[in-house]
This record gives C-alpha cells, structure tokens and sequence, in this order.
C-alpha cells in the first residue's frame, strides 16, 4: 500500500505548473522518520528510524543536483535500550516539476550497533528514489525509499541489506 502511494505521488508530478527557476537551491534541513526491513541471516527484522538531515541543492533549468548529509537513529525490533544508527552522505538528482521534484539518491553510509555485546559498525552504499513537494515557499514534504546494502557487515561474513521508506519534512534557507 505504502509503494502504491508513492508511485502515485511520483506520477503526480507530470500535472503540475511550473514555479519560479530557482524555488528549489539553496540549503535546507529538516527531520525524518522512516519503516524499514533489516535482512540478515537469520531472517528479517522491522525496524523504525527518526533522524535528522542537512542538504544543498542547485538548479541548472529544470535539472537539480545536490548533496545531503543525514543522520537516523535505529529502533530495531527485538533490539531494546541500544544505541543503534545509520548515516549517510549522497548525492541527489532531480527534475524541477513546479512544486514536485522527483529525484533519485545515491550515496555512502555507515551502520553501528551498539548495546549488548561488542560493538558492530560497517560501511556501505545506499541507493534511493523520491519525490519532494514544496507546501509553502520554504517548507518541503518528501518520500524517499532507499536500499542500502552492507556488504561483510563488520567483518563477520553476513551482507546485510536494510531497506526504508522515509517521510521527511525540511526548510528550504
């Protein structure tokens, strides 16, 4: 259901009036919260993220590109009073539709599990497709889903994909 809905405010960007040329630069910040599935050997565990995010984007036309520097706190189920989280740093490109601007990520990341037992910790890359809509001139809603993949995750052998769908709300400086 959560992908119909996504795919159906991806299409929704065809429809819309085109805004003034430089209504997406600049750099913004905001927050987010996202719904994933941790995949591991032992099966799949759900997971929930709240987190934090930093970007700068540029308008070149109607083309977009930008970096974000984001930071998302883990609640793993099963996984109780650890300090768990997820990083990333990505590049962005996106198509200027007005008030819709559907983009693809892509980007570095870096996983830490801490709490019981030794620490874990691994780097890895993330892939991801979105939809950002501006709700006033520099207020931003935005869904994104995201695959990262953690491949030898902290040396023990075991890839480790995690993926999320994220809502994030950011103001545009």
């Amino acid at each position: 259901m959560r992908l119909l809905i996504f795919l159906l405010c991806l299409a929704a960007t065809t429809a819309t009036a085109q805004t003034q040329p430089d209504r997406w630069t600049g750099i913004y910040g905001g927050a987010q919260v996202a719904t994933g599935r941790i995949g591991n050997a032992a099966g799949d565990d759900g997971t929930t993220t709240y987190g934090v995010h930093l970007g700068y984007r540029r308008a070149f036309g109607q083309a977009l590109i930008g970096a974000e520097l984001g930071y998302d706190q883990l609640d793993v189920t099963g996984r109780r009073g650890n300090d768990d989280h997820l990083s990333r740093l990505g590049l962005t490109l996106g198509l200027d539709r007005g008030r819709w601007v559907p983009f693809v990520t892509v980007g570095g990341s870096s996983l830490t599990f801490r709490g019981p037992g030794p620490r874990q910790s691994s780097a890895g890359q993330f892939i991801g497709l979105g939809n950002a809509y501006a709700i006033g001139d520099h207020l931003n809603l935005s869904a994104t889903l995201r695959h990262y993949a953690f491949n030898d995750f902290d040396h023990t052998g075991v890839d480790l994909p995690i993926d999320t769908l994220s809502t994030e709300i950011d103001w545009q400086f």
